[in-house]
């Protein structure tokens, strides 16, 4: 059943992103922009803010810390694999850019997290219409902790252009991108 509700709810999501896609401008794509830098900032439909305020040396890797309205995460990418940080060593995988479609990984925010994600790259190379924009390349993905009930969750990324949206599927709703600010370019949505 749980399965069924999944696939029902991603199959829902996109017709809606699908009707949307008749008269839409496309983003045009700079494979040279990452979206780890410092500087950059998302805004999104419910008020969420993200920015990318420094950069911190853990383990001798360079991590992104991005500051929300209720967090602090640190970040960095390698290879195409987005990993997510804590000061005191621990990284897990998030999100796998390059992962073919069907792969999946599991996630924990810290090492002594109870709570591990499954996380599976269920689209690739999709476009996401945004209030008439086109987002190319994005990648879905479908994190779950097998063990509750109703925190499925989906989050659309772009390669270029970071976390385009995300969606409980349990709850419903698309929280989409107002506004991103990459590598000093304003994109108002």
């Amino acid at each position: 059943m749980k399965k069924y509700k999944f696939f029902l709810f991603i199959f829902l999501a996109w017709l809606c992103i699908l009707s949307a896609c008749d008269d839409a401008d496309t983003i045009p794509v700079n494979h040279q922009t990452s979206f780890f830098n410092v500087g950059n900032y998302w805004q999104y439909e419910n008020g969420e803010e993200v920015k990318i305020d420094t950069t911190i040396s853990i383990n001798g890797l360079t991590y992104y810390r991005q500051v929300t309205n209720y967090d602090t995460t640190y970040m960095r990418i390698e290879d195409g694999k987005i990993y997510q940080g804590n000061p005191d060593g621990f990284e897990s995988l998030k999100f796998n850019i390059n992962a073919r479609e069907g792969s999946n990984w599991s996630f924990q925010y810290s090492e002594d997290d109870n709570y591990i994600y499954n996380v599976t790259l269920v689209e690739s190379n999709k476009t996401l219409v945004v209030n008439d924009h086109r987002f190319q390349n994005c990648k879905i993905f479908y994190f779950d902790i097998p063990e509750f009930a109703d925190e499925e969750s989906l989050i659309w990324v772009s390669p270029y252009y970071g976390v385009i949206a995300t969606q409980s599927v349990a709850w419903g709703g698309i929280n989409e991108l107002d506004l991103v600010i990459i590598d000093d370019q304003l994109l108002d949505l």
